[in-house]
């Protein structure tokens, strides 16, 4: 265990002493205010180990903003902290407010002098939070600082420096964009442009790789699609079980999360402010209606706003989806592949469709298994514990079917197609891969076209090519051949 510095210290009192005199501006009750600072930083401790037992990761910064959405979105949040932690907060939390409020007295009036004293030395104290803050140095590897400094020091330490730096990260990324101007060359466009479906498959990922018990039948379709795609393999995602953002700003942007600096976490709230450059922004410049189809709230993540700066010309959420069928308590696959087809059908211009899919999506474990389901994805009767896997494997042949039936409205139309699938992050399943000793975070992906031929030698088969979500929406652009970016050798069929 490490020894905290002087400036952590400090700045852990401080934190401790600003929650509590917003307390007692908020109750005017002095052992009120100590029981309710000594319990929101306990649910923030809860949360935190919640979430890394999950995800991997301790909290953030950007979580004490993401998680407010929980309001709206509770299913998609409470459900991680477990039913009894739940339970306990709930009782706890109820019972130190009508403890606090019943048995002690108010000491101050709301309008007072008082009041406003104490308001001043919150303002004195978030100065020499910000001061201190901007002193101290890390790694900006959250678990590795967390470790260092704890988790509250790290969260506003990071708050602080990544307000002061969003203008200089915004200035570093716009000049190391691939897709800025400066780095495009147009001049290699010819011949008609093809559509472009991508989809971002919830949480998928080539579950056979967990256990040779899993029958290779649940992902059939995209076994036979890969037998014909341009490029296929594992995918590189900053994502482990959730923040499906961060695999989709660095698709939609290029964007690295070392490149993103603290933004990286939350990148749709840290940079809602500016105008960065995508796959979005180019292909709109080559004429492409873009569009995106998401069957979940538009505001989830920031998205309406955000994708708007991107360029597209249009989001059709869950509103979108009226009387669609569910399967489990999101909007099936099913029907976002209905609505892929009838934006494709509906269009005179060439068409980027960007499909973000929900069927997939935890809380896995509060979906039932039927007595004999697991026949449908075993060779054998898996081991207890593995329910989780059982669900997600269920709606993971989905998504193969989603694969399949694509490809073939794909393969009927006259006209050019360019189709890519990946995953946006491995599910939140962590005990099942602890108990099968499984801990590669990538996902899965492939770039397929209908105006590709499916090879009859075995020797013109491609090999699993690895990639960095970051660059495949690069692939795609020069797969197509709509145009070249300056340095970089376009993907081959058979290459030498």
């Amino acid at each position: 265990m490490r020894l905290r510095s002087h400036s952590a210290i400090t700045i852990h009192l401080l934190l401790i002493a600003t929650l509590y005199t917003i307390m007692l501006i908020l109750t005017q009750r002095l052992v009120f205010s100590i029981g309710l600072s000594i319990g929101m930083v306990s649910i923030v401790l809860v949360i935190n180990n919640a979430k890394y037992a999950t995800l991997k990761e301790p909290l953030v910064f950007t979580d004490f903003y993401l998680y407010l959405q929980v309001f709206k979105h509770p299913r998609l949040y409470l459900p991680f902290l477990g039913i009894v932690p739940l339970i306990l907060l709930t009782v706890i939390g109820g019972g130190v407010i009508l403890a606090g409020l019943v048995l002690e007295k108010t000491l101050f009036k709301w309008l007072s002098i008082t009041t406003l004293l104490l308001a001043l030395w919150v303002f004195v104290m978030l100065y020499l939070l910000s001061k201190l803050s901007s002193k101290v140095t890390c790694s900006q590897q959250i678990e590795s600082d967390c470790e260092q400094f704890g988790v509250l020091v790290t969260s506003c330490v990071y708050a602080f420096k990544a307000s002061k730096s969003r203008n200089e990260v915004f200035q570093n990324i716009s000049d190391e964009s691939l897709y800025s101007k400066e780095k495009i060359d147009f001049s290699s466009q010819n011949g008609e442009l093809a559509d472009i479906v991508v989809v971002q498959s919830e949480s998928f990922f080539d579950a056979r790789h967990l256990s040779p018990n899993i029958l290779e039948k649940v992902l059939s379709a995209y076994d036979e699609c890969l037998l014909s795609s341009q490029a296929f393999g594992k995918l590189s995602v900053p994502a482990w079980g959730a923040n499906t953002m961060r695999t989709e700003f660095g698709f939609l942007t290029g964007l690295t999360p070392l490149q993103l600096g603290l933004a990286q976490y939350y990148p749709y709230q840290q940079l809602s402010k500016f105008k960065i450059p995508s796959i979005v922004s180019v292909l709109k410049s080559l004429g492409y209606y873009c569009v995106c189809i998401h069957p979940n709230a538009s505001g989830f993540f920031m998205r309406d706003k955000f994708f708007k700066q991107l360029g597209f010309d249009d989001f059709l959420d869950e509103e979108s989806f009226g009387g669609a069928v569910r399967t489990g308590p999101y909007i099936a696959d099913q029907a976002v592949t209905n609505k892929i087809m009838h934006v494709l059908n509906s269009g005179d211009k060439p068409c980027f469709i960007f499909a973000i899919t929900m069927e997939n999506h935890g809380p896995l474990h509060l979906e039932a298994v039927a007595t004999d389901e697991w026949k449908d994805y075993y060779e054998s009767q898996p081991s207890s514990g593995l329910d989780d896997l059982t669900v997600y494997l269920r709606h993971l042949k989905n998504a193969d079917k989603m694969i399949s039936q694509l490809c073939s409205c794909f393969k009927e139309r006259s006209t050019p197609v360019m189709f890519s699938l990946y995953g946006d992050h491995v599910p939140a399943i962590s005990h099942v891969f602890d108990q099968m000793g499984y801990e590669d975070a990538r996902s899965n992906y492939f770039i397929w076209s209908n105006t590709e031929k499916k090879p009859v030698r075995s020797q013109d088969f491609l090999e699993e090519r690895v990639m960095k979500v970051e660059s495949l929406g690069l692939n795609l652009l020069e797969a197509i051949g709509a145009l070249k970016f300056k340095g970089r050798k376009v993907l081959k069929r058979n290459p030498d």
